[in-house]
């Protein structure tokens, strides 16, 4: 359970929302990505309609996020990282610009599968580096409000065709409504290149606690964010349509991008989000064929069979035994065999006058057989033969 609060979701930004797949082993990726959002307009407090920041203000924001995700195994998943945010405000008469460390994102995922269904639970932490200060005149960086999240997403594929569903609670600390993200698509993997869209967002389940008014909220953030309600709104809800891809490049890179539009909501701002990014994992869903390689191929068969047994039992010490080759045949017992030259033209008939003459072949001698060779005697080895015999007479 360790790994569901202790960890760092990219789901918190909704245009990082791509569906990843099942860990295949320990293995790590690196992420890094760029995230714009523009605003010139709100959802109204009751929802169903929008309009336009006072004074033609607007609101814009750029992201840059960094994230390690880490593979403990076939069925763990952790990953952590940064934001740093750039932001600038309008409100017609006075332009801000902020910029620094705005959150860090902690998060964990354990899959548990059953046949094709992947059943993921996943929580969150994103701990603020930003707060909100009533007094200051900077532009917002963030919501500044610390968020634990814990949820769980229903992923059943088909092929090469991914639906998934993703439904979580979300608390938000000082004070902030409580609310419930959610997420429901489909992903299509092709071979290097993938397409993922989906209806996301959140609704609140649990009203904000401050005592002040609505127009006290939303007159701090006319000073502040040109009246744009992307941060510290009071109980806000979003639903965005979005749209992602990406695409594998030299074997362990990944280059992807998104789009994401706000279509409903209530207390939010409305506008467009822009994202690319790159990835980094070495060797990309090949960590099961480098194990595989690693050993010998167990196939049916004598000689596989005596490699399998050879593999494993066989002393790394001890040099191989050679195998037994089949005997040369000496060069001079080929030529010591006898050459039966076949004539060029058949022999002549003898003549018959009158007497039988009976042909007989010659029988053929046999030959002698050879009496083996004396071994040469040497002085060397008269000695050797003497001072054994002495030896034998003195014991």
């Amino acid at each position: 359970m360790l790994i569901f609060f202790l960890a760092l979701a990219a789901n918190f930004y909704l245009a990082q929302a791509e569906v990843r797949d099942a860990p295949r082993g320990v293995d790590y990726r690196l992420d890094a990505d760029l995230s714009y959002f523009s605003t010139q307009s709100n959802f109204t407090a009751g929802g169903g309609s929008t309009e336009d920041l006072p004074d033609s203000g607007y609101f814009t924001e750029l992201v840059t996020r960094f994230l390690y995700t880490q593979d403990l195994g076939k069925m763990q998943r952790l990953y952590g990282g940064f934001t740093y945010s750039m932001v600038e405000s309008d409100d017609g008469f006075t332009t801000r610009e902020n910029s620094g460390l705005n959150e860090i994102l902690m998060g964990g995922q354990l899959w548990l599968n059953s046949g094709s269904l992947h059943l993921v639970p996943q929580a969150d932490l994103v701990y603020p580096l930003f707060r909100i200060d009533r007094n200051s005149d900077d532009a917002l960086l963030g919501e500044g409000a610390m968020k634990i999240r814990g949820g769980s997403w229903l992923i059943l594929p088909y092929g090469n065709f991914i639906p998934f569903v993703y439904v979580s609670y979300e608390y938000r600390d000082e004070g902030r409504s409580h609310n419930l993200p959610y997420s429901v698509g489909a992903k299509l993997q092709m071979d290097s290149l993938w397409l993922q869209g989906e209806f996301r967002g959140y609704e609140r389940l649990i009203s904000n606690e401050d005592t002040e008014t609505r127009a006290a909220r939303d007159a701090f953030l006319q000073r502040v964010n040109g009246g744009s309600y992307r941060y510290y709104s009071m109980n806000p809800a979003v639903g965005e349509l979005a749209g992602s891809a990406g695409i594998t490049v030299l074997d362990s890179w990944m280059i992807y991008g998104g789009v994401a539009y706000t279509i409903r909501g209530s207390s939010a701002a409305e506008g467009l989000t822009g994202t690319i990014g790159l990835a980094y994992t070495p060797n990309p869903g090949n960590s099961s064929s480098r194990r595989r390689s690693s050993t010998p191929n167990f196939e049916s068969g004598t000689e596989t069979l005596k490699e399998a047994d050879q593999y494993f039992n066989e002393d790394p010490r001890v040099p191989p035994r050679p195998k037994p080759s089949t005997p040369k045949q000496d060069a001079s017992e080929l030529l010591a065999e006898p050459i039966q030259e076949v004539p060029e033209t058949a022999p002549a008939k003898p003549k018959n006058d009158g007497m039988k003459v009976q042909m007989r072949a010659k029988p053929k001698a046999k030959p002698k057989a050879k009496k083996p060779a004396k071994p040469k005697r040497t002085k060397k080895l008269d000695k050797l033969l003497r001072d054994a015999e002495k030896n034998l007479e003195n014991m």
